[in-house]
């Protein structure tokens, strides 16, 4: 939701997220910039500006919370993304993509 806030989101003190299922913060950093957002990956977080995003192929790496955050962010971009993996999910919130079907945002699954 960061890249949708106007301003700059500094998310810090969570080295931990790079131990995860997934370098959590390299991973959004990198899955965020094809969308257009201008990041910047440190040590113990990321810093996000606010702006509008664009559409892109994306992927989960796996990950359900990667899978996740990044259905939010083009659930609210214009155009069509794609997230690869996105049935990463289903490890902790089978529900997911019913409960955004639930939000009006428009969703498919293959």
């Amino acid at each position: 939701l960061a890249c949708f806030a106007e301003g700059t989101t500094r998310l810090q003190n969570v080295p931990q997220a790079r131990l995860k299922e997934t370098d959590r913060i390299a991973v959004m950093h990198g899955e965020l910039e094809k969308m257009g957002a201008q990041t910047i990956e440190m040590e113990d977080g990321l810093i996000i500006k606010g702006q509008p995003l664009q559409a892109a192929q994306l992927h989960s790496h796996g990950d359900h919370r990667i899978a996740m955050a990044l259905s939010i962010a083009a659930a609210f971009t214009p155009g069509k993304s794609v997230i690869h993996d996105a049935q990463a999910v289903n490890v902790t919130f089978p529900a997911f993509f019913t409960m955004l079907r639930g939000i009006n945002a428009k969703v498919s699954l293959k």
